[in-house]
């Protein structure tokens, strides 16, 4: 199967189990194949991705060609390429409607050529008509390039592949933390305290849309104590509290704190009185990432790297994730082909 998307990802896949993906085609911008987790962090188990050729265009925002994070997977036997850009001549000396197609040119809004057939049918045919081993790139990479494992992978097998050009990794092994992703704490402090005037704290952590209580890990902290208490279920109670303010941290990064409602609930009661006590709900809600930021650091384990070609890459053959330090303005001067590197991993 051919597949081709010049603004986005060719395949994109979140959870599931034995799933094949093989004897493709792909020309992609931003990922040839994204394999995520789904919304609720279920990970996928025993992808297998092989026998697949990918082009990936070379301009600034392309990411890795096949990402993965996934469990009991195999990469093997695919050919990863980074697409040098350049300017892409009009089909033929009579076409005189068709104007050249500058790829280098970040202007170039190329979904708009995607809807245009003949566009269209150029660019692919330059993608597949001239590789990277017979066009060396004048300017250093702007798309990132290769294979990534992320963070929280096992057992993975990424073998015989030819993985051809890009500013990144060849093989790169764990996440990239993206700095938008990091919680800035800019809240209200007011949020984030409750004031206790009874002889105990308890209630209950919902997602502030569908009251679903949520399990997140929660500290209840006094600013006069050393001694904090935490809490994990979703639910929490502290007994023979005193009285005072007590502010609350949430430890989960892909959660934030949107208010605390305390609510009056009937405690005891006889014919003539009714006592009431406070139950305060911690309402969140959940930060849309890309990545879950608990797992960036997670371990990745028996991974087996064998019999891969890796040429051409601006920082290492197999390497952990870096900040790409290349910027625009950079990117338009003409740096000298003797910054690519070329490995050969056995």
């Amino acid at each position: 199967m051919a597949l081709a998307t010049l603004g986005g990802t060719a395949i994109l896949v979140k959870g599931g189990d034995h799933i094949e993906i093989s004897h493709n085609q792909i020309l992609a911008y931003e990922h040839a194949i994204n394999v995520k987790a789904t919304a609720d962090e279920r990970q996928a188990t025993n992808i297998s991705i092989h026998h697949n050729t990918i082009s990936m265009l070379d301009r600034v925002g392309g990411n890795v060609a096949i990402f993965l994070l996934a469990d009991d997977s195999l990469i093997e036997r695919n050919t990863v390429t980074v697409l040098p850009g350049g300017i892409i001549q009009p089909s033929s000396p009579t076409a005189s409607e068709e104007e050249p197609i500058d790829l280098y040119n970040e202007c170039l809004d190329l979904e708009l050529l995607q809807d245009n057939q003949s566009s269209m049918k150029r660019i692919v045919s330059h993608a597949l008509a001239d590789p990277l081993a017979t066009h060396i790139p004048k300017n250093p990479f702007r798309a990132h390039g290769g294979i990534q494992i992320a963070s929280g992978c096992d057992r993975i097998k990424v073998s015989e592949n030819s993985i051809l050009g890009g500013w990144g990794n060849g093989i790169t092994l764990g996440s990239y933390l993206d700095p938008a992703d990091i919680p800035t704490g800019e809240t209200e402090e007011t949020i984030n305290k409750i004031t206790n005037e009874q002889n105990e704290i308890y209630g209950y952590v919902a997602l502030s849309e569908t009251e679903k209580i949520v399990e997140v890990p929660l500290i209840f902290k006094r600013e006069d104590s050393q001694q904090p208490f935490d809490y994990t279920n979703g639910r929490f109670r502290i007994p023979n509290a005193e009285p005072g303010e007590y502010q609350v941290i949430i430890l989960d990064p892909n959660y934030r704190i949107e208010s605390i409602v305390p609510v009056r609930v009937p405690d005891s009661f006889t014919f003539t009185h009714v006592s009431y006590s406070i139950q305060h709900v911690i309402e969140v809600v959940k930060i849309d990432r890309d990545i879950n930021l608990a797992n960036v650091l997670a371990f990745i384990t028996e991974v087996t790297i064998e019999r891969n070609e890796i040429s051409h890459m601006g920082l290492c053959g197999i390497g952990t994730p870096q900040a790409n330090l290349l910027v625009i303005p950079l990117l338009e001067k003409n740096f000298p082909s003797s910054l690519s590197l070329k490995l050969i991993i056995l």
